[in-house]
């Protein structure tokens, strides 16, 4: 029989990681916490359970997980279907209407369904698409599901969605585009979805918290100095499935320390990620067609070509930045896309004149006076000049705004045959736009733990079968200004530990510790 305590860590006082070793044998060390001078307010919840599996997804999926605020969280849009027989085989699709992100993923589960489960606690859907049977009838994996998460919004759907001649995985991808284009009326182009196949083998168990929480109350708020969406993005999902490939890890430790080596390359990089809009939402404009042309839907086309423009110009400039060839081998490849994408450079989509529309006066058009030189052309008439633009007007065009409401209609026709004509060599180079992303999320990320390192002292950590801290400190606790006491953690001699100690004496806050240490290892922090 166990039990389990849901216990407030942040109200925790500097004493609860204070621990000490009573000398027991060599195979278990008894570690006491001593409870705080003042025990804090809290009512103490306690469950009796037989299943440690089910005691893991009840702390899991608990009210004070992330589900509790979907405030300004993407929308997100899961199928989940599983197959047919005894084997509990599970596969889902996971679509991001707001990046066009998608995941799919096929695995066996256990009879608990954890990993199902896990995956909709993190992907946080707010809808779940099912098989009409599977809704309807005795499927274990819903039972589970509505008993763990009865907040969940379900939607069945018929049969013939879900065509699984090619796999399950296949099945839940054929649904969910189905479903944007018939029922949404969303149509993508062809080849520009980008679509990962996740592995749900050696995945940490870790809710890294919402990631609007200001807080700094979980470890991603706690470690989070990313300037970009991307790059949030990136940390968000390696917290949650931290890495096991030693060459990964070692590669990100190795970017860090170099940033750290140059202050003036940190912070260049610093500086210009902060300038780089969110490419995903341009990439999820880009591929999305429509098959009726507004004029809206022209404004935001030529706004998506000005956003690639801008965020190519933007990796320009970061690569700018490495004045020298990197020694590190994963800052190299980014520096190689962000110089890769200079073939496809904002020069070939020059903007330098651009239409500004008054409701008083009608389209008026404005330039920078650098652009125009020394000399105005004598076509340009009414000319206003400020300190960095100039704005002006031509004969022809206050003839056309003379007839504006019928001329508005022909401006928007010939503006949508142009635009579109480079909207879809920029749909033919996508894959680009994709790299540039992920390797300015990478970056962004890097760059975050450099920061992270600039405030706290850390090591860069070793890895062997045995875990080894020496002064560790809670990392969540720190960020929000408690004052910790540090704590050595060794399993080198021992088979196991057992922590004891009364209610609120910090056992939990000494466990969770000893975690995100070692996941803050795997994503490649120091």
């Amino acid at each position: 029989m166990s039990y389990s305590e849901i216990v407030d860590l942040t109200e925790l006082g500097s004493q609860d990681s204070s621990v000490y070793s009573d000398g027991a044998s060599d195979d278990v060390f008894i570690i006491d916490a001593k409870p705080p001078d003042k025990k804090p307010k809290l009512d103490e919840i306690c469950s009796n359970w037989s299943d440690d599996s089910n005691l893991y997804l009840e702390s899991l999926v608990a009210p004070t997980s992330a589900y509790t605020n979907v405030a300004g969280i993407p929308s997100m849009l899961m199928v989940l279907t599983e197959g047919r027989g005894f084997a509990s085989e599970i596969a889902y699709c996971i679509f991001n209407t707001e990046t066009s992100q998608c995941t799919v993923s096929q695995f066996a589960d256990s009879a608990s369904y954890s990993r199902t489960i896990y995956a909709i606690v993190t992907a946080r859907p707010q809808i779940v698409f099912v098989p009409k049977a599977m809704a309807d009838g005795k499927s274990k994996a819903m039972l589970n599901i509505r008993r763990y998460l009865p907040w969940l919004t379900v939607v069945p759907f018929e049969r013939r969605r879900f065509s699984d001649a090619n796999g399950y995985a296949y099945a839940a991808l054929n649904a969910m585009f189905s479903y944007l284009e018939h029922d949404q009326g969303v149509i993508v182009s062809s080849g520009s979805v980008n679509i990962t196949y996740r592995q749900m083998e050696d995945l940490g168990l870790e809710d890294c918290g919402d990631s609007n929480d200001k807080r700094e109350r979980s470890l991603f708020g706690s470690i989070n100095h990313t300037k970009t969406k991307m790059g949030s993005r990136l940390l968000r999902s390696n917290i949650l499935q931290p890495s096991t490939d030693l060459s990964t890890i070692y590669a990100r430790q190795t970017a860090v320390l170099e940033i750290l080596d140059h202050e003036e390359l940190f912070f260049f990089l610093s500086a210009q990620l902060v300038e780089i809009p969110d490419i995903d939402a341009t990439i999820t404009s880009l591929i999305r067609l429509s098959a009726v042309s507004t004029s809206r839907q022209v404004s935001q086309a030529i706004n998506n070509v000005l956003s690639v423009k801008h965020v190519l110009q933007a990796a320009e400039r970061l690569a700018s930045g490495f004045k020298e060839q990197p020694q590190c081998a994963l800052l190299s490849s980014i520096l190689d896309v962000l110089t890769e994408s200079r073939q496809y450079s904002a020069d070939e989509i020059q903007v330098p004149i651009r239409a500004v529309y008054k409701p008083s006066i009608g389209y008026i058009m404005t330039a920078k006076r650098s652009d125009l030189g020394s000399t105005i052309p004598e076509e340009f008439v009414n000319v206003t000049l400020k300190k960095q633009a100039v704005s002006f007007t031509t004969l022809d065009l206050i003839k056309l705004n003379n007839r504006l409401s019928s001329v508005v209609i022909e401006i928007n026709l010939l503006t949508e045959k142009a635009i579109q004509n480079v909207a879809e060599v920029i749909r033919e180079n996508i894959t680009v736009l994709y790299r540039v992303s992920e390797a300015i999320g990478l970056v962004d990320m890097v760059v975050s733990f450099a920061h992270y390192c600039t405030l706290h002292s850390c090591v860069v950590p070793e890895f062997s079968d045995t875990i080894n801290v020496v002064q560790g400190r809670h990392p969540v606790l720190e960020a929000i200004g408690r004052e910790v006491v540090s704590n050595n953690v060794n399993t080198t001699s021992a088979t196991f530990t057992i922590v004891s100690g009364p209610n609120m004496g910090g056992k939990s806050t000494y466990l969770r510790q000893i975690i995100y240490m070692v996941i803050m290892a795997q994503i490649g922090s120091l």
